[in-house]
């Protein structure tokens, strides 16, 4: 894992608070670049004015705002997952930025007059974009997923992953007990179990360096 630019749940719930700031963004357009590996928002701020939003799904999976002056130009023809985000979402405020529990999840929420959309970014495995209805169905996604644990496809309720443990809501009383628990050293501990992932799970505890913890659970 390159540990500059894959995203962790620790990184995932900072970017939640990053991207609150801009609620109350209006989305003036959206692209699918090819291979269906980044999707890019843009939004439009009272404040800031252009904000470009990145999901990124190829080998290397993140969501993040990006300067105006380095996404990539517009593709030509918009595929039908692009067309379908523009008539749903132009012109929508953004009202809610969220992670999912403590997951690699990130849920964007839209509303027009018309309706509510949520944009579900899913940063784990293969990656995936879900679209989802104020009902909590699934408009659309960029993959259909069909596991025995949950499913992701057009028409279907979207269903999220089993949540895993935040270390974030725990009382102390958990956390030291989680800790107990684990058959691993500490800092696979603290990077599974406890899903800081490897490079928090290293710089957490004294004389450990970031460079070979492996640490995906997913």
């Amino acid at each position: 894992m390159d540990h500059k630019r894959e995203l962790t749940s620790v990184d995932l719930a900072a970017l939640e608070t990053e991207l609150g700031a801009y609620e109350g963004a209006k989305l003036d357009k959206a692209y699918l670049y090819a291979d269906d590996d980044l999707v890019r928002l843009k939004l439009r701020d009272f404040d800031r004015g252009r904000v470009e939003f990145v999901i990124e799904l190829g080998e290397v999976k993140r969501a993040h705002v990006v300067a105006p002056d380095h996404v990539p130009d517009a593709p030509g023809r918009p595929p039908d997952f692009a067309m379908m985000l523009r008539n749903r979402l132009s012109g929508a405020d953004l009202v809610r930025v969220e992670q999912f529990e403590f997951d690699r999840i990130i849920e964007l929420e839209f509303d027009r007059a018309d309706g509510s959309t949520t944009i579900v970014a899913e940063l784990f495995g293969d990656g995936n974009v879900a679209v989802v209805d104020e009902y909590g169905d699934v408009v659309d996604s960029l993959e259909t997923v069909r596991l025995k644990s949950r499913t992701v496809a057009p028409g279907a309720t979207y269903e999220f992953p089993s949540a895993r443990f935040n270390p974030l809501t725990v009382d102390y009383e958990g956390f030291v007990a989680r800790v107990r628990d684990s058959d691993a050293d500490l800092v696979r501990t603290l990077a599974t179990q406890l899903n800081f992932g490897g490079l928090y799970g290293e710089e957490c505890v004294p004389g450990r360096t970031s460079s070979t913890t492996s640490t995906s659970t997913r």
